[in-house]
């Protein structure tokens, strides 16, 4: 997961970011890297970070423009924690570059984040999904269901080699004689 905000604002979610983490299951919590990018966090960082363990943080405070097309290459989702916001940009750098994005109902998230169907009604990007502002338990149902997925999609292909097929088809070829 990634967040690309200034954090220490009012508003910009940094406290209920961490509380809803700490919430998640060790279990969970284990398999959750997040990445932050932006000023203002370090003190947030610091105070909640023995709650966070397992769970992996990565700090990035430089805010020039030019490193943020790598953060994005780093992260599997952009999450936006804000409480209340006007168009978080980072939406928009994410969806850009094709990356799910996963965003308290804030803001311009609604009008960015769903799209118009045929039958007229309005439906999420898919990828993408939207929780509540402030809601932790909320949040916490989100990223566990992202983290059983992409667990789910690894062991899938866990154990997946080219060796251990060359080594089936030959079992296979010798069966047929």
């Amino acid at each position: 997961l990634g967040v690309c905000q200034r954090g220490g604002f009012l508003g910009k979610g940094d406290p209920f970011l961490f509380e809803a983490l700490a919430g998640l299951p060790a279990g969970i919590r284990r398999h959750v890297d997040l990445r932050i990018k932006g000023s203002g966090w370090r003190p947030a960082v610091v105070e909640w970070l023995p709650a966070l363990s397992p769970l992996k943080v990565i700090l990035d405070e430089t805010e020039k423009h030019i490193d943020y097309s790598g953060f994005y290459r780093e992260i599997d989702y952009l999450l936006v924690p804000s409480l209340y916001e006007g168009g978080p940009m980072a939406i928009l750098e994410a969806l850009a570059v094709g990356l799910p994005v996963l965003a308290a109902d804030v803001g311009f998230v609604p009008d960015v984040l769903t799209r118009e169907l045929d039958c007229g009604s309005r439906a999420l990007v898919p990828g993408c999904d939207t929780f509540p502002p402030g809601n932790s338990e909320a949040l916490r149902a989100k990223v566990s269901e992202l983290v059983r997925e992409k667990t789910a999609r690894r062991e899938i292909v866990e154990g997946l080699t080219w060796s251990r097929y060359a080594d089936s088809l030959e079992k296979f070829v010798c069966s047929l004689r």
